[in-house]
């Protein structure tokens, strides 16, 4: 497979310009490890957002 934003080994300016509409999709997946208490506590929504 080619890269194209390496030439010769160095990184290089790609064309950014206006391209026609494509459809992508891309799938993910994660592994979270938690405690048994903030588990608990998302279960029952008792933590606001950004609670470290």
């Amino acid at each position: 497979m080619d890269l194209t934003h390496f030439k010769d080994g160095k990184p290089q300016m790609v064309d950014v310009t206006e391209k026609p509409k494509t459809f992508r999709a891309a799938t993910a997946e994660a592994f979270v490890e938690l405690t048994e208490e903030a588990l608990l506590a998302l279960e029952k929504g008792g933590w606001a957002r950004g609670t470290p």
